[in-house]
């Protein structure tokens, strides 16, 4: 199976052509009678990762049928299981966390050939089968489906955090200031944010289409925080969304959340054995030995504590 992937500039706006080759034939999505897709199903998990902001994980289950595709502007020294693709310069993306942005936010022009694209943000692991999970999907009939943010934070509310925690540098403090009064005048502050860091998108759609070129314009024109943007950008449309009742940061079979890349060489050290165990199997089994002889540890003093008291 060979994937082919290219960009094209349409309109000034760069898009990326994403197809298979599969004896030079294309078909329609089938489900499989197991839960699975077809070979030829149009649907695609992809992510983004700029500079070493993130480790890249490879996915622990690959459902059938599904592409895995990761855009990037350094080619990895392995792939990890996913197809990479270069992410060149996009106009109007000046840092590089908006330019990780653009896939994300206009998943119609990265993936133009596909039926259902599935973001994830690069701190985000696949553990489990999400083939319930596109299925579910698909029979929300939604354009999009997303999660609710478990602090229930409002427009306003996430502005202030953003700031106060860093996420929103000094230099966009202006440009903050602007974006808040103006989504206040337009009755936006009391909306509660969404969790963007894994979207479900069908393909195509001119709502979904129209959602995403306001969204990128917030972003680019104001401050590189998706999350206080997100309203404003679905607001406007005829955009059908789907809210799930579960969050992926609990406990779930089929998404984990780590950490970003580690500013100490310590936790660089930490997060680096995870990494290596995710990957190699000769890693991961050291690694569980090593926990087990922990396990058994713990146990043995317990029960030595049980004892003596």
């Amino acid at each position: 199976r060979k994937l082919n992937v290219s960009f094209r500039n349409v309109d000034g706006c760069l898009l990326v052509e994403v197809g298979r080759s599969l004896g030079g034939q294309r078909h329609l999505k089938t489900p499989h009678a197991s839960g699975g897709f077809s070979a030829m199903t149009k649907v695609a998990v992809y992510t983004c990762a700029i500079g070493d902001h993130d480790w890249i994980h490879r996915p622990q289950v690959k459902p059938p049928g599904v592409d895995f595709i990761r855009f990037s502007n350094a080619r990895p020294w392995r792939p990890m299981g996913w197809h990479y693709q270069d992410l060149p310069p996009i106009p109007g993306a000046d840092t590089p966390r908006v330019l990780s942005r653009f896939p994300k936010l206009r998943p119609m022009d990265a993936l133009p050939n596909y039926e259902i694209a599935i973001w994830i943000d690069a701190s985000v692991e696949i553990i489990g089968d999400i083939t319930p999970l596109i299925q579910g999907f698909r029979e929300t009939d939604t354009d999009i489906a997303l999660f609710p943010h478990p602090s229930g934070r409002t427009v306003a509310e996430e502005f202030t955090f953003a700031i106060e925690a860093g996420r929103i540098g000094p230099e966009f403090y202006q440009a903050a200031d602007r974006q808040k009064q103006r989504y206040a005048e337009m009755g936006l502050s009391d909306r509660k944010i969404i969790e963007a860091s894994i979207i479900f998108y069908r393909l195509p759609s001119e709502a979904l289409r129209e959602a995403g070129q306001a969204w990128w314009h917030e972003i680019t024109h104001f401050t590189e925080r998706d999350q206080v943007s997100q309203p404003y950008a679905m607001q406007g449309s005829d955009l059908s969304i789907h809210l799930w009742d579960w969050h992926f940061k609990q406990d779930n079979p089929y998404f984990r959340r780590l950490p970003h890349r580690p500013k100490t060489w310590i936790k660089r050290l930490r997060t680096g054995a995870q990494y290596l165990g995710d990957s190699r199997w000769d890693y991961r089994l050291a690694r569980h030995f090593v926990r087990g002889a922990a396990t058994v540890k713990r146990a043995g003093l317990s029960m030595l504590s049980r004892r003596s008291g």
